[in-house]
């Protein structure tokens, strides 16, 4: 189990920084050179093409990638030199199962190796036996020029793709639009590159079963071009003729090719029961911004090496953790400009009533002036008691009635005494009252409620409520609870 981890954490880390980055170099590494795609919020800005010679001779390639040297940046690998092997290995038993197309990867082939795999089939057994296609490739001087440009301009290396399969998740995506599971056939890829020249690739379901790359003849016609199309993809059907009768499958092309190629082959079938185009509309002689378009679109794994692992999780860890803390700190300001906002309207508030404290104070004293004999301190004092006097008091006979109005709906009032202390100045209220002994527990809870309200009105007095008769027995389950209610008001 601990060596999937590896490989997982890779394109999870990678999933997660593709959510967060939106300016993008993508690099298509061919036989014939190296095309460079700049893509903003998946939005194609620019693109270029270098050839061997202008690598190698000029600094255009290095002058391109410093343009954009704060996106991020990936490889697409698509050359002869990729190797596509099969395996059939099998798993060892247990728990704790390894995943053994991995740990083939990581024993016979080099530290620096590129690789990627599917597994297209598990066979179980005595022991699960994997089946899986291998895609690997040594570093060639073109991978590691661009390794070394990406690195030089401090652009953030993300990941390196295999073409192999990649054309596999773009052709799905391509006949879904056209309403096709490609599950149900064995299909071709074919596709038509400035990097590369015509690639055919057959596929069945994840399995790799041939890829071809030839020449595009740019200095002939489109008939003669049409014409080695046929020729490789009739050549690559005949090769899996006995695969295909012995599985009784039906043969599906996915054709990636340039209009007016497009429309020159649309008349034939090339062996196949149905054939799909995906085209562009200006007439150019490739279809690499087709290829591209729907790289940006399509869910992709990273191919990794021993060397590259480590580098996967490091740079992806960087970026990802980064992110928030540039997003945090963003925040931050943001709420101390808002702070400090704050803070200068109420110093602005305060200096304003500050102001008009020192008039009204001025004012005072210049009025006083004009009145020796009067104290404006005992005025204003003066002033506050009239206020008081002209505020309406309630009396304590306002409480009793309205307390008496509150609950002679629940209870039923047998005596009202109440007595005044003249020497504290100090009212006390006695209500004897009874309620039913039916739905008690309700009826206490509406009373407690109305002595509640009571006090809020009348927060002079305290009331306090006594019951007798709670005990519930067959003798007097009829007889009403007495209770006793007593209200005293506060001295102040």
């Amino acid at each position: 189990m601990s060596e999937k981890i590896p490989y997982f954490t890779t394109r999870l880390m990678h999933f997660v920084y593709e959510k967060l980055n939106t300016s993008r170099l993508i690099f298509v590494i061919g036989d014939l050179g190296i095309n460079v795609y700049y893509y903003k919020k998946n939005n194609l800005l620019e693109t270029h093409f270098f050839n061997l010679e202008t690598i190698n001779s000029s600094d255009n390639l290095h002058n391109f990638i410093r343009k954009y040297k704060h996106s991020d940046a990936k490889i697409i690998i698509n050359s002869k030199e990729t190797r596509v092997q099969h395996e059939s290995l099998p798993s060892i038993g247990g728990l704790n199962k390894l995943n053994p197309v991995e740990k083939y990867c990581e024993t016979n082939l080099h530290p620096s190796d590129i690789y990627s795999y599917k597994t297209y089939s598990i066979v179980n057994n005595v022991d699960d036996v994997w089946k899986a296609v291998i895609l690997w490739t040594p570093i060639t001087n073109l991978i590691e020029k661009c390794l070394y440009l990406i690195k030089e301009n401090r652009v953030n290396f993300v990941a390196v793709f295999f073409d192999e399969i990649l054309s596999q998740n773009i052709a799905t995506k391509i006949a879904e639009e056209n309403n096709i599971i490609l599950t149900n056939y064995i299909y071709s890829v074919v596709t038509v590159s400035e990097t590369t020249g015509i690639k055919i690739i057959i596929n069945h379901g994840d399995n790799i079963l041939s890829s071809v790359i030839a020449p595009y003849p740019s200095d002939k016609s489109i008939a003669y071009a049409q014409g080695v199309i046929e020729q490789n993809l009739s050549d690559s059907w005949l090769k899996l003729k006995a695969y295909i009768g012995q599985n009784e499958l039906k043969k599906i092309n996915v054709l990636i090719v340039p209009k007016e190629l497009k429309q020159l082959m649309e008349t034939q079938n090339y062996d196949a029961e149905k054939t799909i185009y995906q085209s562009n509309n200006d007439s150019l002689l490739y279809a690499d911004k087709i290829y591209i378009d729907y790289f940006t679109k399509i869910k992709r794994s990273p191919a990794t090496s021993k060397e590259l692992a480590s580098y996967y999780r490091y740079n992806s860890l960087n970026n990802i953790m980064f992110k928030p803390i540039y997003i945090a700190l963003a925040v931050l300001v943001i709420f101390c400009a808002a702070m400090k906002f704050e803070i200068m309207s109420i110093d602005d508030n305060t200096s304003d009533i500050y102001s008009k404290y020192s008039n009204t104070n001025e004012e005072i004293r210049l009025l006083s002036q004009n009145f020796p004999g009067i104290n404006v301190i005992q005025l204003a004092d003066l002033y506050n008691y009239q206020n008081k006097l002209i505020e309406p008091v309630p009396t304590p006979f306002d409480f009793a009635e309205n307390f008496i109005k509150s609950t002679y709906q629940i209870v039923k009032f047998d005596r009202l005494f109440w007595e005044l202390d003249d020497t504290n100045k100090l009212f006390k209220f006695t209500f004897a009252a009874s309620i039913n002994r039916i739905s008690k527990d309700v009826l206490l809870q509406k009373l407690n409620d109305i002595i509640k309200d009571t006090h809020q009105k009348f927060p002079n007095f305290i009331i306090d409520l006594k019951t007798k008769n709670l005990i519930d027995d067959a003798t007097n389950i009829n007889k009403p609870i007495s209770i006793t209610i007593t209200a005293t008001s506060v001295k102040k």
